[in-house]
């Protein structure tokens, strides 16, 4: 059949199904929380209360194929990031020491408000793509058929990153021994962990077979993790290139951002390049525009030392122009 687009469903609280949601939703971070249940009527007070921003959609930019410049992503991810950052920073002794019980799922007990969630939650889908809803009976019905079916290897791994997760964001509790890589299998069933190894060095070689002959490394043994910081407000071409050789005596022949060439020294029209903001040559290159907040662009650079003509390969430049 034909594609149903969704349609956005408006919160309101006189709407059983949309109130049933609140409810079942909040008690099962109750019971989560190690906190007495709540009553319909409080939900129902306490909704009432909240004023809602009206939705708008995000400026999400998506390539459409190999040879799109497009940055992806949404305008608002760096600010939402950061925010999230501030906010993991900031957790108080208090909320660290609470004690979280997780709920196991049991479709026979009407009082703990997980089939009253599951119907919940499918129904305002239902809405959404305009398509029949189901009655609590139906829903239990199904959900009971399909424990199985969340017990697989992606819940598994889900609950591993999660982990992994709340270790980032204890980090300055952490030692490098406590973050752990896993290989599951439960058809074996076998569980393997092991500690992360070191990120891979980038080291001089007499050969490299993709560049065809010796390389150098500047500076010697860094990682992905390592970005060489530049800072020069409006940067022009010329004088990123003219940073890069006096601080780390290398020879610029091209110049990259993702699939974006700004400057390939073997190509006689890009002299005139030389003059130009480096971020102006970007954005008349891929017509895209940088999120709101985002001062720096990362470069990529192909170098070559200047006295014996060697391939040197440098970390990504973060190049911060504002």
């Amino acid at each position: 059949g034909t594609k149903r687009p969704p349609t956005p469903v408006k919160f309101d609280v006189n709407d059983p199904l949309h109130l049933g949601f609140a409810l079942s939703c909040a008690n099962l971070f109750a019971f989560n929380l190690n906190l007495p249940t709540i009553d319909e009527a409080t939900v129902k007070k306490a909704a009432a209360g909240v004023k809602l921003e009206p939705f708008r959609p995000k400026q999400l930019k998506i390539k459409v194929d190999d040879k799109d410049t497009t940055v992806e992503g949404a305008g608002d991810d760096d600010t939402l990031l950061a925010n999230l950052m501030k906010e993991l920073a900031h957790i108080d002794e208090r909320t660290a020491a609470v004690k979280l019980s997780p709920a196991d799922f049991e479709k026979d007990d009407d009082t703990n408000f997980h089939i009253d969630f599951i119907t919940a939650c499918a129904n305002l889908r239902a809405r959404n793509y305009k398509i029949p809803e189901a009655d609590r009976h139906k829903c239990k019905m199904i959900a009971g058929k399909i424990i199985p079916a969340i017990a697989t290897t992606t819940a598994m791994a889900t609950g591993m990153v999660s982990l992994e997760l709340l270790k980032i964001a204890t980090l300055k509790d952490r030692k490098i021994e406590d973050f752990k890589n896993a290989f599951a299998n439960l058809a074996l069933p076998l569980w393997l962990f092991s500690e992360p190894l070191p990120p891979n060095k980038t080291v001089d070689k007499d050969y490299d077979p993709i560049a065809g002959g010796a390389i150098r490394a500047k500076p010697k043994g860094f990682t992905p993790w390592d970005k060489v910081d530049i800072k020069i407000p409006n940067a022009t071409l010329k004088q990123l290139t003219d940073h890069l050789l006096q601080e780390l005596g290398v020879e610029v022949v091209i110049l990259s951002v993702g699939n974006a060439c700004l400057y390939n020294a073997f190509m006689p029209a890009h002299k005139k390049r030389l003059a130009e903001p480096v971020f102006k040559i970007w954005q008349d290159i891929t017509k895209a525009v940088l999120p709101p907040g985002r001062n720096y662009l990362i470069v990529e650079a192909s170098c070559s030392d200047p006295n014996d003509g060697v391939d040197v390969v440098i970390p990504s430049i973060k190049l911060t122009f504002a």
